[in-house]
This record gives C-alpha cells, sequence and structure tokens, in this order.
C-alpha cells in the first residue's frame, strides 16, 4: 500500500506486483499532508492516521473505511481521542498482535479488538519520524515484536509494547 502525499488517495500494488489500484478516498473531512498507512495483520485491514484528523481503518472485504479514533482535531464524532503531533507521527504493527502508532510525547498500541492502550513516553523526548537532530527512525523487530527507534543522537532505543511497555536504550 502507498498513501499519496497530502491526498487522501491510497494505492495497492497487485500481488504479482505489477499492478497498481486505487482504494475508495479515506472519507475524512480534513487531512493532514503526512498521514501514516501500515497494515495490522491481526485485523486484516489497513489503518491510516492523520495527525490531526483521527484514525481509519479499511477492510479490503468491504472495500470501505471506518473512523476509529480523532486525533488533535475535533471532527464532531464523539470518537475517544488519542493526541499526538500532526506531521510526523507513525504507526508500526508489532508481530506480538498490535499496532503501536503516536508522535511526539504520545504513543499508544492497539490490539486485535480495536481497544487503545497508552504507552510511556520515551526517556530520550520525541518519537517523531522525518529528518533532522530531533527526529527518529522507527521499526518494528519482525521476531521479536519491539519497536526499535533510532533518536536523532544516533542512541538505540527498543519499545517492548507487551503489557504496559517498557523502554530500554540497546548498546
Amino acid at each position: 500500500y502507498d498513501h499519496g502525499y497530502d491526498s487522501f488517495t491510497v494505492y495497492k500494488l497487485s500481488s504479482g506486483g505489477s499492478s497498481w489500484s486505487t482504494l475508495p478516498p479515506i472519507p475524512s473531512g480534513s487531512k493532514q499532508c503526512c498521514g501514516t498507512l501500515e497494515w495490522f495483520d491481526d485485523q486484516g485491514r489497513l489503518i491510516w492516521i492523520d495527525g490531526d484528523w483521527g484514525g481509519w481503518s479499511y477492510n479490503p472485504s468491504a472495500n470501505s473505511w471506518t473512523h476509529l479514533f480523532r486525533t488533535n482535531g475535533n471532527d464532531g464524532s464523539g470518537l475517544p481521542q488519542y493526541p499526538m503531533s500532526s506531521y510526523t507521527n507513525f504507526a508500526r504493527y508489532s508481530s506480538i498482535g498490535v499496532l503501536v502508532f503516536g508522535g511526539s510525547n504520545n504513543i499508544y498500541k492497539m490490539d486485535s479488538l480495536g481497544t487503545v492502550t497508552t504507552l510511556p513516553s520515551a526517556p530520550f523526548g520525541n518519537v517523531n519520524t522525518g529528518t533532522g537532530s530531533s527526529c527518529c527512525s522507527v521499526a518494528a523487530d519482525p521476531v521479536s515484536g519491539r519497536i526499535l527507534v533510532i533518536n536523532g543522537s544516533n542512541q538505540l532505543w527498543e519499545l517492548n509494547p507487551a503489557g504496559s511497555g517498557t523502554w530500554t536504550q540497546k548498546t
């Protein structure tokens, strides 16, 4: 899957890798330029998170999107709200069966039933993706399910999203 910059358009590469198709547009009324997409295997859904306008789930079998939660903006939906950085948010699937997402000091995990839990803030400051000394690279270890973060000081940190979540600096 790929997300168009500053767009509600999401593309899907065919299983053979030879052609792209377009999903129905994300039905959010507003958008940021820089939302994040991640496949959530345990739900069989694609998750799109916009730092200001919420989280959405795409169900391939129904070919439709569902609004899951709000982030920074108030869209009048009354859904739960999970604040995070506006532009440099992230979402990574963990093989322990959760989706870890957020940005800045706000980090969350969502389980296969859609229950969202707040995880501890990173001990080094903000977790923001992008470039520059205050930004990070974020990846999921496919074996352990832990989230690996290289911060702006080139330090490697590991978030174990199991339970209430713990951070460990790696050397």
